[in-house]
């Protein structure tokens, strides 16, 4: 039986936009690094997990800030808009139900997007721990509230990080995982938004370029100091906002990153099923 997961997974292995996005969020991760270290972060009193979130965008000298969505797009998002632009979707529609077609495709963007994000972190993370000392720099409590760094001349105490302070603390390693999660959830629900633009242009461009340019949007706002987003919104975890205060969110927001990405499926498939093929297929 003839599988859309299964041809997404063939046309992934070919195309030279898969390797771009893998080699993108490495060297990005890597990048951030060098800014690390050149940095002299806590006095060159390196750790493999102070760079690692440092890359994903706690350094404000680390580029992966600008490439989130860009990445996430490149591998599978634009393959609704590729099929139509082709005409590839009228070869696979005969072959398939349009549902099953249309499911298996938010499956394969969803899927894949999200393994190779988990691929490409994890590469990043090998090199962190062999580029740098797998422990934190000694660290102390000053009023209760753990630190890396010396209580401010006023008594105020800067935590790092501020998403599940205390967690990081007592286990960095399940920390890294939990913000590497968040960061995965946000670039699927990126590519997600990717797919539901395809149903309107087959621009290739507009497909990839239009999400990019709605979290730059938003990342502008949320620097806003008299907004206040970053206290609210899933967003703060996603990439730059990686550093920004989580409020009392906690562990709803991978919860809420993952309903943002169902909605984004559903409103996908119901749009295409309503309209029926027809717009979609001229």
């Amino acid at each position: 039986m003839f599988s859309i997961l299964s041809a997404e997974a063939h046309r992934l292995r070919h195309r030279w936009q898969t390797a771009l996005a893998f080699l993108v969020i490495i060297g990005f991760m890597v990048q951030g690094y060098i800014a690390y270290q050149n940095n002299g972060y806590l006095s060159n009193q390196f750790s493999a997990y102070i760079a690692y979130l440092y890359a994903l965008g706690a350094g404000g000298s680390a580029f992966w800030i600008g490439i989130l969505p860009l990445a996430a797009c490149l591998i599978t998002g634009d393959s609704l808009a590729w099929d139509r632009k082709t005409g590839a979707v009228r070869f696979l529609l005969v072959r398939v139900p349009r549902r099953r077609y249309i499911v298996q495709k938010i499956l394969a963007t969803s899927l894949f997007t999200g393994l190779l994000f988990f691929a490409g972190f994890l590469v990043s993370f090998l090199i962190a721990i062999v580029w740098f000392p797998m422990t934190l720099p000694p660290w102390h409590v000053v009023n209760g509230v753990p630190t890396l760094s010396h209580i401010a001349p006023n008594g105020e105490v800067y935590p790092f990080p501020t998403f599940f302070h205390n967690l990081f603390f007592e286990h960095p390693f399940v920390h890294v995982l939990l913000v590497t999660l968040v960061v995965i959830l946000s670039a699927v629900a990126w590519a997600n938004l990717s797919l539901l633009l395809s149903l309107w242009t087959t621009n290739i461009y507009l497909v990839l370029g239009i999400p990019w340019l709605a979290y730059i949007v938003v990342m502008f706002i949320m620097a806003i100091p008299v907004v206040g987003l970053p206290h609210i919104s899933p967003l703060a975890l996603s990439g730059p906002f990686i550093a920004m205060r989580s409020g009392s969110l906690g562990l709803w927001i991978p919860f809420i990153w993952l309903v943002i990405i169902v909605g984004l499926a559903a409103a996908t498939y119901t749009i295409f099923v309503l309209r029926k093929g027809r717009d979609i297929l001229e």
